[in-house]
C-alpha cells in the first residue's frame, strides 16, 4: 500500500521562491538630446554590473555639448542599492562621466532604505559636480529638473 504525500500549496511556493534566482535587473536606459535628458528605470534587483553597463550606453550617447540631466525612478526595485554599488557607481563616474559634471539628478525612490542610500549617494556625487535630489514622486522630481535658472548666471 503506496501513501502519497501532498505539499501544501503554499510551502511549494515557498521553496521555489528561495530556489529560484533572483531577477535580473531590467534598467531600461534613454537619452533625449532634444530634452537633454537621461532617464533610466530600474525594476527588480540591483545588479552592479547591469548599473555601470546602463551608465557607460547613456555615457555613449551624450554629445560634447553638455547640458544633460537624469531622471532616475528606483520605484520598482526589489531592494535598495548597497553601500558597496552606491561607492562603485560614484568611483565610475569619477573616472568616465566628465560629461555630467554639473548635472542635475532627480532620483525616485519607493522606500525609506532606498530613500536613505540616494541620499548617501547624493553627497558623493556632490563631489563629482552632480547636484543629486531624492524624491517619493515624479512630479517633485520634475519639478527639481525644471528649468535651470539663467538669471544668476547673466548678472
Amino acid at each position: 500500500m503506496s501513501a502519497s504525500f501532498a505539499w501544501p500549496a503554499r510551502l511549494s511556493i515557498y521553496i521555489v521562491s528561495i530556489l529560484a534566482p533572483p531577477r535580473r535587473v531590467p534598467i531600461t536606459t534613454v537619452v533625449d538630446p532634444k530634452k537633454r535628458l537621461v532617464r533610466f528605470t530600474i525594476r527588480g534587483v540591483m545588479d552592479s554590473d547591469e548599473m555601470l553597463a546602463s551608465v557607460d550606453k547613456a555615457l555613449a550617447q551624450l554629445d560634447d555639448k553638455g547640458g544633460y540631466d537624469i531622471l532616475s525612478d528606483h520605484r520598482l526595485v526589489d531592494k535598495p542599492a548597497t553601500p558597496e554599488q552606491v561607492k562603485l557607481l560614484m568611483a565610475h563616474l569619477a573616472v568616465n562621466g566628465q560629461r555630467l559634471r554639473g548635472a542635475r539628478c532627480a532620483v525616485i525612490v519607493g522606500n525609506e532604505a532606498s530613500y536613505g542610500m540616494m541620499r548617501m549617494m547624493s553627497v558623493r556625487a556632490e563631489q563629482l559636480g552632480i547636484d543629486v535630489g531624492v524624491f517619493r514622486e515624479l512630479e517633485a522630481a520634475l519639478q527639481f529638473l525644471g528649468p535651470r535658472d539663467t538669471t544668476a548666471s547673466a548678472n
